[in-house]
């Protein structure tokens, strides 16, 4: 008496000469690694192979400096690199990573009083630099017209939600977190 396998509903197996194959399994849906955040410091000592021929103009300007940049691996084999509406592609190379704090080129954020250390204030974020004598991200603000002469911190900011808008789920975390603590 042989026993037959029972299998879930929602298992498909095929039989093929009393082996049991696997189905291949369904696509899976596009997957991306979530953006990572660094600057390049130097130019790296390949040349310029390393950067989109389209970008390398851009890429001169841009690299080396403190700016924090946003990294999504998009296209093989080239990664966007993004510094608010300026992009260019470059691929795998050397580069600091720093942790995000989750702030972005034109968030408009308000400066937190801290019990009158601060003047508070409604900005948008002009600049964000990596200060690596201190190891943290310093962030240069624009207000009533101007870009303010002074570096701020992530934990002098909080989030400012825009009305009439839908709030990014990037943007609502940041803000919930920044009323929370």
């Amino acid at each position: 008496m042989s026993r037959r396998h029972s299998f879930p509903p929602t298992a498909n197996p095929v039989r093929d000469q009393g082996f049991l194959l696997k189905r291949p399994s369904p696509p899976l849906p596009d997957l991306r690694r979530p953006p990572r955040y660094g600057v390049y410091l130097w130019w790296p000592e390949e040349g310029f192979d390393w950067v989109h021929p389209d970008d390398v103009e851009l890429a001169f300007a841009l690299i080396p400096s403190k700016r924090v940049f946003c990294r999504q691996d998009d296209e093989a084999p080239y990664s966007l690199l993004r510094y608010g509406k300026q992009s260019i592609r470059v691929k795998p190379t050397m580069w600091y990573e720093v942790e995000s704090e989750g702030y972005e080129l034109d968030d408009l954020v308000e400066v937190k009083s801290k019990m009158g250390k601060l003047k508070p204030m409604v900005a948008t974020i002009a600049d964000i630099f990596w200060n690596r004598h201190d190891r943290k991200i310093d962030y240069f603000l624009h207000s009533a017209g101007r870009r303010l002469e002074r570096a701020y911190r992530g934990d002098d900011l909080q989030m400012v939600p825009v009305l009439n808008q839908p709030i990014p789920v990037r943007k609502m975390e940041m803000f919930a977190r920044s009323r929370i603590g």
